[in-house]
């Protein structure tokens, strides 16, 4: 029942519902007293009890050769 309503939810673009929190943060941190299977971009993190999340903006440099001018 829960996951219809937050399927519903998400599908009517109204994540302030009952059964999710929306809040902009650059930094969160989560204590449990279980263990939480954590996967980072598709990749196993392990089973933690504390996460720490930090939104480190502009923290990728990208760098690409110039193009030729031909193209």
């Amino acid at each position: 029942i829960e996951l219809n309503r937050i399927i519903t939810a998400l599908m009517n673009k109204d994540i302030d519902s009952e059964c999710m929190y929306c809040f902009r943060t650059g930094h969160l941190s989560i204590e449990t007293d279980q263990d939480v299977p954590w996967t980072l971009d598709g990749e196993y993190g392990g089973n933690p009890k504390k996460i720490e999340i930090c939104n480190l903006r502009r923290a990728q440099v990208i760098m690409v050769p110039p193009r030729d001018k031909e193209v």
